[in-house]
């Protein structure tokens, strides 16, 4: 199976999107801008619409309900695994 080789920056915005996606209200239409710069014979050029675009998705995940405190009140979830070594862990609200 070929596997096509990405540029970082064809690879951050998979990774951002396909991760944040479903916490990010019109996240499609947020990375539009961004998106556009991914396409195969578009050259590099980065001018207010890939700015706004690299903004918006820049506040939405640095905001609610992508990084939120967590509320104590609230029951917890933490997700781990059986490994005896020390390893990070998954908060699940």
């Amino acid at each position: 199976m070929f596997l096509p080789l990405l540029s970082a920056a064809e690879m951050c915005e998979k990774i951002f999107t396909n991760y944040f996606r479903r916490l990010i209200p019109n996240c499609a239409d947020k990375a539009h801008g961004l998106s556009k710069l991914l396409s195969k014979d578009s050259l590099f050029k980065w001018v207010i619409e890939q700015e706004t675009s690299f903004r918006a998705l820049e506040d939405a995940s640095c905001n609610p309900p992508v990084m939120a405190l967590r509320d104590p009140t609230q029951e917890m979830i933490l997700t781990t695994d059986a490994s005896d070594k020390p390893i990070p862990f998954v908060s699940d609200n």
